[in-house]
């Protein structure tokens, strides 16, 4: 069968919109798109770049069609995310309802880097910026991107994904807000991050919502076990001498 073969209504991308109401509130171009990128980000050689589309010979549409849709098109992201959340919640919940396993919400930030800075770019990319990069030690320029996931048993599935902007929310509040909208669990829940997001606020943000934190922690950070403060370091330093204080 050819890539450029026409999705039909009964395809399994099309029946799984269909379940998420996509439908209801989507105009049929924008769907047409949002099966191609699905269909895209499938195959074997796609590094997340529109021109992939278009060289797997996956779709008839020019490259610059997928851009004005990306750049122009009109659709509401936000439903498209609250239908997918709402379906996953319901997985999650079934999956720990039969296994009687945790549910686990877990936090990570990465950087789509671009390989030219938007002074030396043919054609720049929107609201790109120089991040710090935890992996290679250093700034580099691209767009940084913070992702939650609900987890069971061995179900992961995505349930936020969105981009981080300088100068606007933190990405402390953008995973305090996160955890706002997390589902009230039935048996024990926990979220999941490493030590740039293990802080008082998130910790209180999950805790309202049901869930206990389970972070890293640097070793200079401080803590006041009965009020006394104290780095971590040094607490686990002495810890047996300051066992008659704490």
């Amino acid at each position: 069968m050819s890539h450029r073969s026409i999705l039909t209504e009964k395809s399994p991308i099309n029946q799984f919109l269909f379940k998420l109401g996509f439908f209801l509130y989507f105009s049929k171009p924008v769907l047409k798109h949002i099966e191609e990128f699905i269909k895209g980000s499938t195959q074997k050689g796609y590094r997340g770049k529109i021109t992939d589309i278009v060289l797997l010979n996956l779709t008839s549409c020019h490259r610059t069609t997928f851009g004005k849709f990306l750049s122009e098109g009109v659709w509401n992201t936000n439903y498209a995310w609250k239908a997918l959340r709402k379906f996953v919640i319901n997985i999650i919940y079934r999956c720990s309802r039969i296994s009687n396993l945790p549910i686990f919400a877990i936090y990570d930030d990465t950087i789509s880097e671009k390989t030219k800075p938007q002074l030396k770019a043919r054609n720049p990319i929107q609201e790109a910026s120089f991040h710090y990069s935890h992996l290679k030690g250093k700034q580099v320029y691209g767009h940084q991107l913070l992702a939650a996931m609900l987890s069971c048993g061995k179900k992961v599935l995505p349930y936020s994904i969105e981009r981080y902007k300088k100068g606007k929310k933190s990405k402390i509040q953008m995973v305090c807000n996160i955890a706002e909208t997390l589902p009230t669990p039935k048996g024990a829940a926990y979220g999941l991050c490493d030590s740039w997001f293990t802080n008082e606020k998130i910790i209180n943000a999950h805790f309202k919502r049901g869930y206990h934190l389970i972070g890293a922690l640097k070793t200079n950070r401080i803590i006041y076990p009965k009020g006394y403060g104290i780095q971590i370091k040094q607490f686990t330093q002495y810890k047996v001498a300051y066992r008659n204080i704490f």
